[in-house]
């Protein structure tokens, strides 16, 4: 489900909304955002952003939570993933493969078990693909996230867990750096 309000006003009058958030979210823990009723848990992430760019400004504030049945579902999901064996055409749906991979590796290493060589190589694959398909501007980030995927399958292949789980947490920072960066 997906609610958004938005329009323009004077700087006194979207503090006057945010002080109305402020307020249901403290009595009810209950916000409407454009008719639709979102129960927002005890405990959250925040996160205040600034960005300027030629022409525009912006300030954004979010606030995130899991959806427990989301959580389970993943869960179920990454347990039973398997790597596709050729990359997506579609650039979007192999960020999303890539992505799935890494949390299926993080999976993996919390229950003390590394990626398979086969799996590696299948992530490898998708990285390949993705190099060739991602305009220049991703060159960076894409030979930093190669560095951290070399030192997954050294780790992996020496079955050092704690290295592994390092590379891993690597290719996650960086995966979050760009992403960030581009979005």
């Amino acid at each position: 489900m997906k609610a958004q309000e938005s329009g323009s006003s004077t700087r006194a009058k979207a503090a006057a909304l945010f002080n109305d958030l402020a307020k249901q979210l403290t009595e009810t823990g209950v916000v409407d955002v454009d008719g639709v009723k979102v129960d927002i848990p005890d405990v959250l992430k925040y996160k205040i952003k600034y960005k300027q760019k030629p022409g525009s400004n912006k300030l954004k504030i979010s606030l995130t939570w899991p959806d427990q049945t989301v959580l389970e579902s993943k869960d179920s999901v990454i347990d039973h993933y398997q790597l596709p064996d050729r990359a997506p055409a579609d650039f979007k749906q192999m960020k999303k493969e890539m992505q799935h991979a890494l949390f299926y590796f993080k999976r993996l290493i919390a229950k003390e078990d590394l990626p398979s060589a086969a799996d590696l190589d299948k992530y490898s694959r998708l990285q390949d693909a993705f190099r060739a398909t991602a305009t220049p501007d991703w060159a960076q980030g894409i030979q930093e996230a190669d560095q951290a995927t070399k030192a997954l399958s050294q780790a992996c292949d020496q079955g050092d867990l704690s290295a592994a789980d390092n590379a891993l947490q690597d290719l996650f920072r960086i995966k979050k750096k760009y992403h960030d960066l581009y979005k």
